[in-house]
């Protein structure tokens, strides 16, 4: 059984692998973290809506692993109710942000989400009802490490184009995931879990569908705030 720390290792270069895959073949996907590049407001603000469905639409998801995790490991169910209590809020926070940018909540709404995030949510609850939680944490897995690498970049970018006023958000949001050490919470929850199973290799399989759909989302916000602009 692989360790903690093994664990560790093994996501960190994955994710590090992933991403620069994405960015060196999805044409502007490394726009948002790009010191050498101008924000493309359209491109952020579009990009902000999404955060706000994927927090709305895998609070489904999330609720739909715990009920699954309180069977298969009731300690980790705990930190995982927890963790998807808080992040039902972080909506707000980006909504805050997008007022700046004359957004209101209920154009927020009515803008539908991309292909892609739907069909990430609809891997996400048929991979859960199939094997249990660990889908749901994988994606959790993915989201918090990227912030961790990130998120830092795009509230220095989008500051430096606007004001501090237009981040007070998202810094507020970054400054929950250090305070609640969200990602090491969510590899105590994957470590746990993959007990279940004695394979990691199961947990890198969903990760790897899930940057997949990651890479199919920027390519549509390419396509919709770039290309079509």
């Amino acid at each position: 059984m692989i360790n903690r720390e093994q664990l560790r290792k093994n996501l960190e270069l994955f994710f590090q692998q992933e991403v620069n895959k994405i960015i060196m073949t999805v044409p502007y996907a490394g726009h948002l973290t790009d010191k050498n590049q101008v924000l493309n407001e359209k491109y952020y603000v579009r990009h902000l809506i999404e955060t706000i469905k994927r927090i709305r639409l895998t609070s489904q998801t999330d609720a739909l692993a715990l009920a699954y995790m309180i069977d298969e490991d009731y300690e980790a169910a705990r930190l995982w109710g927890r963790y998807t209590a808080q992040e039902m809020t972080h909506d707000l926070l980006f909504i805050k942000d997008l007022r700046q940018h004359g957004y209101t909540e209920k154009q927020v709404f009515e803008i539908q989400p991309f292909q892609a995030t739907e069909a990430m949510i609809d891997y996400l609850k048929n991979k859960i009802k199939e094997i249990g939680s660990l889908p749901a944490v994988a994606y959790s897995l993915f989201v918090e490490w990227n912030s961790d690498q990130s998120s830092g970049y795009v509230i220095d970018k989008v500051a430096e184009k606007f004001s501090k006023s237009f981040v007070i958000g998202a810094k507020a949001h970054v400054k929950i995931d250090e305070n609640e050490d969200h990602y090491e919470m969510m590899l105590d929850v994957a470590h746990r879990l993959i007990v279940k199973y004695a394979d990691e290799e199961i947990l890198i399989d969903i990760l790897r569908k899930i940057a997949e759909f990651i890479a199919a989302y920027f390519y549509e916000l390419y396509q919709e705030t770039v290309i079509t602009s």
